[in-house]
């Protein structure tokens, strides 16, 4: 955020209207899914919240090929391949445990 920050001061391209909806429409809809996960990891088994976590790989690259025409390279299915592979072996091979509480 720092080396960032020392570009933008060199050219800061001030927010109009639009953008600032966005940013509003933005922080609404990250804060109720934020919001959305937590309680489901609350009230569920981890083991069966984590799977719908692994659809937002779909649904970035669905998006990005949609709004930026950006179509995902190999090693990117090949590392989403092995994050949900894992985090399924991870779900079948750890024994149900209960829910910490405090």
């Amino acid at each position: 955020m720092l080396f960032v920050a020392v570009t933008l001061a060199l050219d800061w391209p001030a927010p109009g209207p639009g953008d600032r909806a966005a940013f509003l429409v933005t922080a609404i809809c990250g804060t109720i899914g934020v919001t959305a996960i937590t309680q489901a990891f609350r009230m569920a088994p981890a083991a069966v919240v984590a799977p719908f976590e692994y659809t937002a790989l779909i649904w970035a690259s669905g998006l990005g090929w949609a709004v930026w025409a950006d179509m995902p390279t190999v090693w990117t299915w090949v590392g989403a391949a092995i994050i949900a592979t894992s985090g399924g072996l991870l779900m079948w091979l750890e024994p149900d445990r209960p829910a910490a509480t405090g």
